[in-house]
Parts: structure tokens; sequence; C-alpha cells
């Protein structure tokens, strides 16, 4: 994985800044050390020391404990030498040595030990007079910035949180458009496969009708080719409202998604000479949401395509029965039996998902008086 260029940059800009730190104290310290009067001894060994002590804190992100140690052990090694001080040098490295110890490294205690010592040598080092105003001026200027090192710790960590917290919000919203693009997608071939594969059967299997009695019965011919004609424009119909729908627009007002109540519509235009489809739809259908209405729907026409298509029977019984707390469908042919063809298991795999989506169930079988039944129940909310 490519790395951030914001975060290089960051890190380039901190690595950078650094160095300035380091740079400067460096130089300010080995200044103050071969001329400031705040030291008893000015010489090179007090100049190469605090030199040291500020160069060292170039490492104070990358090795926080490690610069922090050789910087206050540098200084307290002048007071111990050559007696105690306070330059305007040895208070900042003081400070930034203090304050990164507390902020990038991971060990408190021991940066409070250190702080200890260095006060500690300040002390024994001063004059008596000197040991009071030396001891509270260190340890009190010491204590505050290791709290503000220990805040800006916990200030990033907070911030380091938040970013990984929201890196991990856009990442499950990211699954989530993923999940339902894939529902999504998986209700639409839904929807194709009932369309179609009951559409195209019923039209199929009602043309070969009227190709069988165009010689013998015209009229029962033309009352086939009819049917056939109705529910490929019902299909087309309910192909557009499909499509509309994938394409973000409104259905139109003649081509609503199929209720309940187009259940015995559905019976009538699939029966056809040879076969009957009879249906019964009890209850109350309006209490049911559109989703469930849709849904049993097109469970009763993948039944009624099933019998069509495997049964070899001579009818088909659809039945609905709507209580408040559930829709139950129905569907029973007078078939031997069946071969359980992919046809047929794609169609039953497709209402079983329906089914689940509801969080109901379905049984399909051979029914205890003969023929296949298929019995789909969905809960009705609350």
């Amino acid at each position: 994985m490519l790395a951030d260029p914001r975060e290089t940059w960051r890190r380039r800009g901190a690595w950078a800044l650094d160095v300035v730190i380091a740079l400067g104290l460096g130089a300010l310290g080995a200044s103050d050390g071969l001329h400031s009067g705040d030291f008893p001894y000015n010489g090179a060994a007090t100049a190469a020391l605090m030199g040291l002590a500020g160069a060292v804190l170039v490492l104070r992100r990358v090795l926080p404990l490690t610069s922090f140690t050789i910087s206050l052990g540098a200084m307290t090694l002048i007071a111990l030498l050559y007696g105690t001080y306070q330059s305007g040098a040895s208070v900042l490295i003081a400070v930034v040595a203090v304050f990164s110890a507390a902020s990038y490294g991971a060990n408190l205690p021991y940066v409070i030990a250190v702080c200890f010592g260095f006060d500690a040598a300040l002390s024994v080092s001063a004059p008596t007079a000197g040991v009071l105003p030396t001891v509270v001026f260190t340890t009190l200027l010491l204590a505050v910035v290791a709290a503000a090192g220990v805040g800006a710790r916990r200030l990033r960590d907070l911030l380091t949180e938040a970013r990984s917290q929201a890196a991990a919000s856009g990442l499950r919203a990211e699954q989530e458009r993923a999940e339902a693009a894939t529902a999504e997608r998986s209700r639409i071939a839904r929807e194709l496969h009932d369309i179609l594969a009951h559409g195209l059967g019923v039209v199929v299997l009602q043309t070969g009708a009227a190709d069988h009695a165009l010689d013998f019965d015209p009229a029962l011919a033309r009352a086939s080719v009819r049917a056939a004609r109705s529910t490929a424009e019902q299909a087309i119909a309910q192909l557009e409202t499909l499509v509309a729908v994938v394409r973000e627009e409104r259905p139109s007002a003649t081509s609503p998604q199929p209720t309940i109540s187009d259940v015995p519509s559905l019976a009538v235009d699939a029966s056809m000479p040879g076969f009957e489809v009879r249906c019964d739809v009890r209850g109350d259908s309006s209490r049911a949401p559109a989703q469930i209405q849709a849904s049993a729907y097109r469970i009763a026409q993948e039944g009624i395509t099933n019998a069509l298509k495997h049964s070899g029977g001579t009818t088909c019984s659809v039945s609905v029965d709507c209580t408040p707390v559930a829709v139950r469908v129905e569907v029973v042919d007078d078939g031997p039996g069946r071969e359980g063809g992919a046809g047929l298991r794609m169609g039953l795999a497709g209402i079983q998902e329906r089914v689940a989506v509801f969080g109901g169930r379905m049984t399909a079988g051979p029914a205890p008086a003969g023929g296949w039944a298929l019995l789909a129940e969905i809960p009705v909310p609350a």
C-alpha cells in the first residue's frame, strides 16, 4: 500500500522541526557554556556538555527516553562537577527534554525519577541560601512541563482514536453501501426471474395449447392466443416498472407493484385448456405492507409457474390467507410428482430467500393427498 503523501510530508516536517530545535538549542547551550556568567565554570567542558544536551534532542520523537536521559544527564554532570546554575539555555533545554519524554515516551515513572535526580543534583551543588529557591523553581518547572507533555500525549491519542473511528465508520458505511447494492441486485434478479420465468413459461404453454387446438377447435386456440398475449402484456408492464426503479425513475401509475388483490387475476391468466388454476383469497390484505404483498404475489406466481412446468397435473389451487399477524400462501397441484429439475430448484430457492427476508418460513414437497404442495408464511409487522 502506498503511503499517504500528507502523512509523508507531516513526518518530514516534524523531522525538520526537530533538527532546527536541536541545532538551535545545541548552539545556544554551547554559547552559554562558554560565555554566560550563570555557570560557576565557563569553559570548553561546560560548552561541550551543554551543546550535547541540546543537540541530542534531535532524537526527541524517535528515541524520546534516550535523548531525555542524555540531555538531563549532561546538565546533571555540569552541576555535580562545577556547581548549581540556572542559565536561560539550561531552562529551555530542560523544558524541551522533559516535555518530549512525557509526550512521546512510554515510561512516565522513569521520567519522574530522572527529573528528581536532576533536581537533587542542582540542590546538592547549590549554596545553602539558594537551596530552597532552586528546589522550588526546578520542581515546579519540571512538574508543569511533565504534566503538559502527558496532556499532549493523551490529546494525540484521542485524535488518533478519533481518526481511527472515523476511518472505521467510513469503512463500515462503504461495506453497508456494498451490501445494500448486493441486496438490491439480488432483489432485481429475483424480480426478473419471477417476471420472465412465469411470463414466458405461461406464454409458451398457452401458445403450445393454441397450436394443438388450432385444427380441431379454432375458438379454443384463439382463446389460448389471447391469454398468451395478456400474459405477455402484463410481463412487459412489470418489466417496465422494474426498469424504472433501477433507473431511479417513478413507476407510472398504470404499472404498480403487484399486490395480493392481483392474485385472482394471475390465476385466471394462467389457466388454459387442460390446466385450471383456482384461487381463493381470504382476510383483509390491507394490513400487510406493500413489500409483503408483492412477495406474496411473486410466491403465488412462482408456485403456479412450477405447477405448469413440472407437475404434469390438470389443476392447481392457490390460497392466500391474510390475518393480522401473517400472510399465508399455499399452492397445491394434483400432479403425479416432480423430478426436481434445475428450474424448480432455482424457483424454490428464490421463494425461500423472499420469505427469509421477512423472517418467515417455507415448506415444499409431496402433499398428503397427492400432488405437490408449496406453503409460505410471512409474518406481518405489528
